[in-house]
């Protein structure tokens, strides 16, 4: 049975960015908005999350940091396929399915 996603809102997503951002900061990196959410206000696919590094000394670590999100949303999720986003020059892409249903996709540099 095929999963029914949630759309996601500009006030949610904001919510989530303020939720994990100062979490973030000691594995390296800043959290940012993006996709249709920061575009149009709202997204009935998914909510997309880009993680870039604070400097080139912050010490940043992409699996540290991965594995606070798994821990933070509470679900293991999966890595992005190149079919989903073929052009992305992200090293990792991964994909969450929350408790909710909905759906955040992050990219890490």
């Amino acid at each position: 049975m095929a999963r029914t996603l949630r759309m996601w809102t500009l006030v949610e997503g904001c919510d989530v960015i303020r939720n994990i951002q100062e979490a973030v900061k000691p594995y390296g990196y800043h959290a940012a908005l993006g996709g249709g959410v920061l575009n149009n206000g709202c997204s009935d696919k998914d909510l997309d999350i880009y993680f870039l590094e604070l400097d080139v000394d912050s010490g940043s670590n992409p699996h540290n940091l991965l594995a606070f999100l798994q821990d933070h949303f509470e679900v293991e999720g999966e890595s992005i396929t190149r079919a989903d986003y073929p052009d992305s020059r992200y090293a990792f892409k991964w994909k969450f399915i929350l408790s909710n249903d909905k759906r955040i996709d992050v990219f890490i540099s």
